[in-house]
């Protein structure tokens, strides 16, 4: 159960004996509770007390907001140190001169699954990105997400009109990442505790950006080149590089780091919105894309 099913799947062991830990010691912990009525004594009792006043001039800081915050987001500290794989509800955040703006993964789960040969199945070309905005009335064709900000403030809305379409090798990128940028230095080795199928991924993945690189080398200038040519050259390369680097939402460039060449996008994944609250955002966006579309009424 461990190992063949997760070879199969694409997925690492320990996260099957995990499930498998979770099941029995769930069954197990709800036995024991039940078991000769103790538990029920002392929640009785203090239940006789829960409901005293205590309020005081000097009442301390609500910490359920936060408690709330940690069950419903897992933080991108976590998920990037461990280079855990892109799953429906991934958070990412785009910079650029106009500050951060905030986008979440929905795509169906088995769509992102990357199997044992690092290929998924099918093979997306592009993967639905919707952007997460704070604002002080529910907009129209949204849905909240609730406890989003950190300090209980804002309210934000997964705006379900705001859908942009991101090539899949840049989300891809940042799985790669301890710090979960989209960037990746041909040459670089695999970090060892990535999962046995992204290892795979990676490969591909680095192929995809070698060919982009190479695109690249045919502009750059060359010995036995003339004066012409390199004016050409000059010329025609910003135009290249916007057509190779220019993904739409996600802004591309070429970088060079102890002489490895590379590419970086102003993407990076910042966290992740607990698998039953974003199944149900994937629900509300499959249902808003297959909403009627009534005539105009003549009314």
């Amino acid at each position: 159960m461990v190992f063949t099913i997760s070879d199969d799947e694409g997925l690492w062991e320990p996260d099957m004996l995990f499930r498998l830990h979770t099941l029995f010691h769930r069954i197990e912990s709800r036995r024991r509770a039940h078991e000769g009525g103790e538990l029920e004594r002392i929640a009785s009792r203090l239940r006789s007390v829960s409901h005293v006043p205590t309020d005081t001039k000097h009442k301390p800081a609500s910490s359920t907001w936060k408690i709330q915050r940690v069950e419903l987001y897992e933080p991108g500290d976590h998920l990037n140190a461990n280079y855990l794989p892109l799953e429906l509800g991934d958070i990412f955040i785009k910079s650029d001169g106009n500050g951060m703006k905030k986008y979440i993964l929905l795509s169906q789960p088995c769509d992102l699954m990357v199997r044992r040969d690092g290929k998924r199945s099918p093979e997306p070309t592009h993967l639905p990105l919707v952007e997460v905005m704070p604002a002080l009335t529910k907009p129209n064709y949204s849905e909240e997400m609730p406890y989003f900000d950190e300090n209980a403030g804002e309210h934000w809305y997964v705006k379900l009109k705001q859908v942009h379409q991101v090539k899949t090798h840049i989300l891809d990128l940042c799985i790669f990442n301890i710090d979960g940028s989209a960037r990746m230095l041909i040459g670089d080795e695999v970090p060892d505790a990535m999962r046995p199928a992204w290892k795979e991924r990676y490969k591909r993945v680095t192929e995809s950006i070698s060919r982009t690189l190479k695109k690249l080398e045919l502009l750059s200038p060359a010995q036995g080149d003339t004066r012409e040519i390199l004016k050409m050259k000059a010329k025609l390369r910003p135009e290249l590089m916007s057509h190779l680097l220019d993904e739409g939402l996600f802004k591309g460039k070429f970088i060079k780091e102890n002489s490895m060449p590379g590419i970086m996008y102003n993407c990076r994944r910042i966290g992740r919105l607990c698998r039953a609250r974003a199944a149900g955002l994937l629900m509300a966006y499959s249902g808003f894309l297959s909403r009627p579309a009534y005539e105009r009424s003549l009314g």
